[in-house]
């Protein structure tokens, strides 16, 4: 860039000097402009845009035909925000030098800034026209063409660059790209094949082809290529990781991934392939319920945590594995580590405060989700989180107010809907606006007639208000229907169990409720214990409470349970 601003100047100099060519003084208006241009660059270059923007057209009112000055002036607006003016001016340099290339790439940066695509990609016509040789040319403007699916047309363009170029890395690597969304696998894998027999050897390339044949489950294709690829470099990591995973052909997953343990812990694989081989076994494992595949996973991200101690993507994947698990509390402290190590990654912190609501505080789950949102203030998810922590925290109203933010981000998103009208139903309950509260319910079951959600939240508030319990009964049995197995659900039966007196009924599902992870909620177990003392059975009373005061060891209501039990 200082190269570029140094240019400039001796351009401007050249501008400003060029009515005395002939003579060795210059003017005191010449002198005047020149100081005024170096001031301006030096505001420019220390962010004081504004100045900068009126010291240009100080110098333009004398010079109006000054190109250089135009262009200095339309890159001020740009960085400004300003746009359309840095257009009309940037118009003004090009009409006296149409074919300058500073002056058309920043026009096509201006057009860029308001997703103009077809004044950006006639920009690019141009210069690739100027500069026939120059690839970024031709690749800016064949993205601009698939940015508005005009993939035939894109094509053209990078035909036109194999023209100039011959078979490239660009052109090639983009056609593909096109022709997988037209559904052209034929045509892609004849472009990486003859990219790949013009530079033999290429081991970018040769990964290309392979990496396609395994997105189109030529498994066998894909190995051949990898094996080649280790005859030019014994050591790709890569190519000896497919290789392992021949081994998964007999589709004993559990060894596959138990036997690649060595290569979890090899410091020169790195930790994004790892990470990338491990993760479609862990789908696999959480749609086929296997428990065993799982404990090999635990191993394998245990072994990446210990490996790689500060990055956060070890700690992220050793959490999901826990959580499916339904060892809840160790999945929180995993995912509380990712987010401390980088706290830039929106889905982190969803997995990481759908638990915190479960496990933490309220007041820390409100400070994590409060935080979630400043950082990323227009993720309609981590909005809701926020919500729900204030809700959580019963400020109610404020609740209400940040949903009725979260409906605009929303728009027709009928997964969003139903989350946002369930928590608005609740929250309007909890806020003594009954009427409200029905009518949200019911937009929530409207964007989502299966919703879980909508009917555990309603039916909950009905049981611990000890209302309308044969509808909380309903609710609740429907949800669980819809959703089995789930500590939640069945704590909330169990609940309604408890308030209709029976007991037998409320025990049964409040073991359930631990059986699938309810031993990780110190609320399920702080309830449990509340039940043994209805039923005078006080030494599992205790027990049961001091088991919800080991996972919440500041909450001095259990504490006076457990004295006063004692004291007795």
């Amino acid at each position: 860039m200082n190269v570029i601003r140094f240019i400039l100047f001796v351009l401007l100099a050249g501008v400003l000097n060029g009515s005395h060519a002939q003579t060795t003084q210059k003017s005191e208006a010449d002198v005047q402009a020149e100081s005024t241009f170096i001031e301006a660059t030096r505001n420019k270059m220390i962010g004081r845009f504004d100045l900068a923007i009126d010291q240009y057209k100080e110098i333009l009112k004398k010079q109006p035909g000054n190109d250089v000055i135009w262009y200095e002036l339309a890159n001020a607006y740009l960085m400004t925000k300003k746009p359309t003016e840095a257009l009309d001016a940037i118009k003004q340099s090009i009409t006296a030098k149409p074919n300058n290339i500073f002056y058309l790439q920043l026009q096509a940066n201006i057009f860029h800034s308001i997703q103009d695509d077809a004044g950006e990609a006639g920009v690019y016509k141009k210069l690739q026209t100027l500069s026939p040789k120059k690839e970024l040319y031709y690749d800016k403007w064949s993205s601009i063409l698939m940015r508005v699916n005009r993939f035939e047309e894109a094509i053209k363009v990078l035909d036109l660059l194999e023209k100039e170029k011959g078979i490239n890395e660009i052109s090639t690597l983009r056609k593909v790209q096109i022709l997988e969304t037209l559904n052209k696998s034929k045509e892609a894998e004849s472009e990486l094949i003859k990219l790949n027999q013009t530079f033999p050897g290429e081991i970018r390339y040769m990964h290309a082809l392979a990496g396609f044949y395994k997105k189109s489950l030529k498994e066998n294709k894909a190995l051949e290529v990898y094996k080649a690829i280790l005859t030019f470099s014994p050591e790709d990591e890569i190519s000896n990781l497919a290789l392992a995973s021949s081994y998964r052909q007999s589709g004993q997953d559990s060894k596959y991934v138990e036997s690649i343990a060595s290569l979890m812990g090899n410091p020169a694989i790195s930790l994004d392939v790892k990470i990338l081989e491990l993760i479609p076994y862990l789908q696999k494992a959480i749609s086929s319920q296997d428990k065993q595949l799982l404990d090999v996973l635990e191993q394998q991200a245990a072994v990446l945590v210990n490996k790689y101690p500060n990055q956060a993507k070890p700690f992220a994947f050793y959490g999901d594995v826990l959580n499916q698990k339904a060892q809840y509390r160790s999945a929180l402290e995993q995912y509380k580590t990712a987010i401390s190590l980088n706290d830039r990654i929106a889905t982190l912190w969803d997995q990481y405060l759908v638990l915190s609501s479960k496990f933490d505080p309220v007041s820390q789950f409100l400070n994590q989700a409060e935080k979630a949102f400043d950082l990323f203030p227009n993720n309609t998810i981590l909005a809701l989180h926020y919500a729900f922590a204030l809700y959580k925290n019963e400020q109610f109203p404020a609740t209400l107010n940040v949903l009725n933010q979260v409906l605009l981000m929303a728009g027709e998103n009928k997964s969003y809907l139903e989350k946002i009208y369930s928590l608005k139903g609740a929250a309007e309950m909890m806020n003594n606006q009954e009427s409200q509260a029905d009518l949200s319910f019911a937009k929530a079951l409207e964007a989502n007639p299966n919703s879980v959600q909508s009917r555990q939240m309603h039916s909950y508030l009905l049981a611990n208000r000890g209302t309308q319990l044969e509808k909380a009964q309903q609710l609740i049995q429907q949800a669980i229907k819809l959703a089995p197995d789930q500590y939640d659900l069945e704590y909330t039966q169990a609940l309604i169990y408890v308030k209709q007196k029976k007991y037998a009924d409320a025990r049964t599902w409040f073991e359930s409720s631990i059986k699938h992870g309810g031993s990780a909620s110190s609320q399920v177990l702080e309830q449990f214990g509340d039940l043994y003392a209805q039923l005078k059975e006080f030494d599992q009373a205790v027990l049961y409470w001091q088991k919800a005061l080991e996972l919440n060891p500041d909450q001095a209501r259990i504490k006076k349970k457990i004295v006063e039990r004692v004291v007795e």
